[in-house]
């Protein structure tokens, strides 16, 4: 249930990254002059980490569910299913971390004011992200061991 906490809590934080760069590039104009909502890259960007950070949502709420189930079920949770879940938990992390990445990159050097939201946002999530439980290589290893038996 810790790990839960801290995944659940990092990707709520990428979230808020998503959320402050959308407003933060809806003004925003480029160094060109080009309003920065018209410009294809930064809105592939922000399309592309939308769904990113959505899909790590969703798979951690995945995770969950499948293991309520089968505790409501009055079923043991097996080190395959715990392996996996762990696995899927971490990858969420960094999926989301990574899609805030992408919002940061395309945000010019402004993004780092102290008085510009997402650079606290964007920390915050790197913070949650290097927390214990999100390194992979043991939930990746454990996984891959109980998938080969």
């Amino acid at each position: 249930m810790f790990p839960l906490g801290i995944t659940s809590a990092t990707i709520g934080i990428c979230e808020g990254v998503l959320a402050a760069g959308i407003e933060y590039q809806r003004s925003r104009v480029g160094a060109a002059g080009t309003a920065i909502k018209d410009d294809p890259y930064v809105l592939h960007a922000l399309g592309e980490a939308a769904s990113e950070i959505d899909a790590a949502r969703q798979q951690l709420l995945a995770n969950v569910d499948r293991i309520w189930d089968l505790v409501d079920a009055g079923k043991e949770v097996d080190f395959e299913t715990r392996a996996t879940s762990r696995r899927n938990q971490v990858r969420s992390a960094w999926r989301a971390v990574r899609a805030a990445d992408d919002i940061f990159d395309r945000s010019g050097g402004n993004a780092l004011r102290v008085d510009n939201p997402l650079q606290r946002f964007w920390r915050d999530a790197h913070a949650g992200l290097h927390h214990a439980i999100h390194v992979s290589s043991t939930p990746y290893h454990a996984s891959a061991m109980a998938s080969l038996g």
